[in-house]
């Protein structure tokens, strides 16, 4: 069974290098970042999702969940 992770801010620093992290290890990841349009290809990989997400703002929390 596929494990996943759910990241937050991973377009760029810690929230990225996580992300990458897990996706190394086959792990299902949703990489939720204010601008998906700016990830890297990373985030196009079969096992990640990049959800547009803002912890600031309760409408993009719900959307992406």
């Amino acid at each position: 069974m596929s494990k996943t992770v759910l990241i937050t801010g991973a377009s760029s620093g810690i929230g990225e290098a996580t992300a990458k992290y897990f996706l190394d290890k086959n792990w299902n990841v949703a990489a939720t970042m204010r601008s998906p349009s700016k990830a890297g290809n990373w985030a196009k990989a079969k096992k990640v999702i990049c959800p547009h997400l803002d912890v600031t703002c309760p409408e993009t929390i719900q959307a992406a969940i």
